[in-house]
Parts: structure tokens; C-alpha cells; sequence
């Protein structure tokens, strides 16, 4: 996988349907705006659960991005109506095995990656990495009428991320000064760049797990800057 061809599909996709998006992703990012105020807040009421209500609306917001990523693959792996995206961005309340599954694969995750991390950060930087395309893998075989367990989720995001797991933190690194741009701008700047991250990231999936498709990422009257 070449990265800035994942970035330059995701790019071109994301200005071509900017208004479909920007509404795919908006309650996701609005629950993270609103944990993120909490935590403004919380040194100043110590005794009280502000800490609790940020972890509620960054768990709410977790649902939602996940909820919005799978339409956001799906979009890069074949044509679709780029129709109803405030409706699509809450998709995974709409589905129970989805729903459950990310609860139970997330709980694994974070259990495997804290043991790891009982070594050293390193090591459970690297395994977070190894695990994180799980329940990617665990709705695939949903959808092709194959389930699978959540450790077996967690045992095939292991071996597909195999040889691919510093591609994968280069790729997040790459998106440094879209941060600074966001930390700038206070947050303003997210609606575009938080699809373009996450658009990014779908389409690494796609790749790695043979299901990039032939969805229309081009426009010839697009004009694109340069790999950032």
C-alpha cells in the first residue's frame, strides 16, 4: 500500500461528497467537542462527576465513529447513495451483533493491550496497533454470512496486521499538522480533517484486506495539494 494514494482517495472522495461527510461524521465529533469541555471543567468541580460525564460522551462518540467508519468503507469499496449520512452516522445502534460485538471486542482490546503494557509501552503501543482492525474484520464476516468469535476477530487483526503495523503508525503520523491545524483553530478545522482521517483509514483497511473496490474517487475538475 502506497500512502499517499490511500490519503489522495480518501481526499478526492471526501471533496466530492463533502456535505454527505461532514454529516456522516458530526455526531461523532460533537460528542468528542462535548467530552472535551468537560474535561475543561472538571479541575474546577473535583467533587463532582464531570469526569464521569466526559468519559460517557467520549464512549458515545467512540459508537459514532465506528458507526460512521463502516459507511465510510463502504463508500471506498463500491458506489453507494450518498444519501441519509445523519441517519447512517448512528448505524451501529441499528444492528445488535454490531453493537455488541464492538462493546466486547473493544473490552478485549483494552484488557490485551493494558497486560501488554504491564511490560512496557512499547509493547502495548505495537499490540494496540496489531488489534486494531478486529471488529472491521468481526463485521466483514458478519456481513458475508460468516461469523466468527471476537477472539478470533482479535487472532485475524493480529496476523493481517503482520508486516503492516509501522505503515499503519506512519500513516497516523503523517497527520500531525492536520492536529496542529485542529488544536489551532479550536476544533473548527475538524469537520473536514476528521473525515479525512478516518476516510484514510477505512481505505487502509480496504486495502489490507483485499476489498478496495471500484468506487468513483475521481473528478477531473478536483485539484488536489500535494501529500500532507
Amino acid at each position: 500500500m502506497e500512502r499517499r494514494a490511500l490519503k489522495k482517495e480518501a481526499k478526492t472522495l471526501l471533496n466530492q461528497h463533502f456535505p454527505f461527510f461532514l454529516l456522516l461524521f458530526l455526531p461523532a465529533l460533537i460528542f468528542s467537542w462535548l467530552s472535551a469541555g468537560s474535561n475543561v471543567q472538571s479541575p474546577m468541580y473535583v467533587w463532582t462527576n464531570w469526569d464521569n460525564i466526559s468519559g460517557l460522551f467520549s464512549i458515545i462518540s467512540g459508537f459514532l465513529l465506528t458507526g460512521a467508519m463502516l459507511t465510510a468503507m463502504d463508500s471506498l469499496r463500491k458506489p453507494i447513495e450518498f444519501t441519509e449520512s445523519f441517519k447512517k452516522s448512528f448505524r451501529i445502534f441499528e444492528n445488535g451483533q454490531y453493537f455488541i460485538g464492538f462493546i466486547c471486542i473493544s473490552l478485549l482490546q483494552l484488557m490485551f493491550t493494558v497486560l501488554w503494557m504491564l511490560l512496557f509501552i512499547i509493547p502495548g503501543l505495537i499490540k494496540s496497533i496489531s488489534y486494531s482492525q478486529a471488529f472491521y474484520i468481526y463485521r466483514d464476516h458478519l456481513d458475508n454470512n460468516d461469523p466468527i468469535g471476537y477472539l478470533e476477530a482479535i487472532t485475524e487483526s493480529r496476523k493481517l496486521m503482520n508486516g503492516y503495523k509501522a505503515d499503519y503508525f506512519v500513516l497516523y503520523l503523517s497527520f500531525i499538522l492536520w492536529g496542529m491545524l485542529v488544536l489551532v483553530t479550536l476544533g473548527i478545522a475538524s469537520i473536514w480533517v476528521a473525515p479525512y482521517i478516518n476516510l484514510t483509514l477505512a481505505n487502509f483497511y480496504n486495502h489490507l484486506s483485499g476489498q478496495a473496490g471500484s468506487a468513483e474517487t475521481t473528478d477531473e475538475n478536483t485539484v488536489l495539494p500535494n501529500d500532507v
